[in-house]
């Protein structure tokens, strides 16, 4: 059996997931599955947001192995900043895990800001943050979901009710966005790694992670048609992209 990590991206909680963790364990040989809120947000949006990833990565690997004994192999699937955690991680603990896979992340020294993070999104940033829940959601999934609107409805009014029961610090969207802003490269990642992308995410473009897994030196594979939140628009093929992964 392999111990996965799931860790979720900017200003999202590993609730925001849905059924993708159980899809993964059920299509994905031999993989248990645990997901962690990064600091800010979900079960510890009390705390304030890191301005670095590498403190992103000290809090959560306290979190996740505290006196937890080590039953076999790890893995870590992170999406967007997750991605940005999950490969520092990999790099600084590098006996940590024995598979990596990032989904649409990026790096500072191989990406202009506007290929990071949409200008046009982070323009209408402030009223966003200012908007009510429900709106606020179904502006999140108009740029994050290639799904139809009508789909994502439902999706939106249950993510509107967890920020009311939540309600995270606005402010730790914006340190979570200095942490992303300043996350380079990390070094050597020892354990392979996969990276994943959408050819159509309209956040964060594909080729972050394209010149990302080449300066990694990892397998990259591309989904043509879902968007940033690829674990919403294509769970299936992202399991299956792993499990073949796995196989090779």
């Amino acid at each position: 059996m392999i111990d996965w990590i799931l860790l979720r991206g900017l200003a999202r909680e590993q609730r925001h997931f849905g059924d993708f963790p159980v899809a993964f364990a059920a299509r994905v040989p031999n993989a248990r599955v645990t997901t962690l809120d990064l600091p800010g947000f979900g079960d510890q949006a009390a705390r304030p947001s890191p301005l670095g990833v590498d403190a992103i990565v000290d809090d959560l690997r306290a979190r996740a192995f505290a006196g937890a004994p080590r039953r076999g192999p790890r893995g870590i699937l992170a999406l967007s900043l997750g991605g940005m955690v999950a490969l520092t991680w990999a790099t600084r603990h590098p006996d940590d895990f024995a598979r990596v896979v990032v989904v649409n992340t990026s790096s500072a020294d191989l990406s202009p800001p506007w290929q990071r993070f949409s200008p046009a999104v982070a323009l209408r940033l402030p009223r966003l943050l200012a908007a009510a829940p429900l709106a606020r959601e179904r502006a999140i999934l108009a740029v994050t979901s290639n799904r139809a609107p009508a789909d994502n409805e439902p999706v939106a009014a249950r993510w509107a009710a967890w920020f009311d029961e939540v309600r995270p610090a606005r402010v730790n969207v914006l340190r979570q966005l200095v942490a992303a802003a300043r996350c380079r490269r990390p070094g050597r990642v020892a354990a392979p790694v996969l990276v994943l992308a959408s050819r159509a995410d309209r956040l964060v473009s594909w080729r972050c992670s394209e010149r990302l897994a080449h300066a990694l030196g990892a397998e990259l594979r591309v989904h043509d048609a879902g968007g940033h939140d690829l674990s919403l628009d294509a769970p299936d093929w992202i399991c299956d992209q792993v499990a073949r992964w796995m196989s090779t």
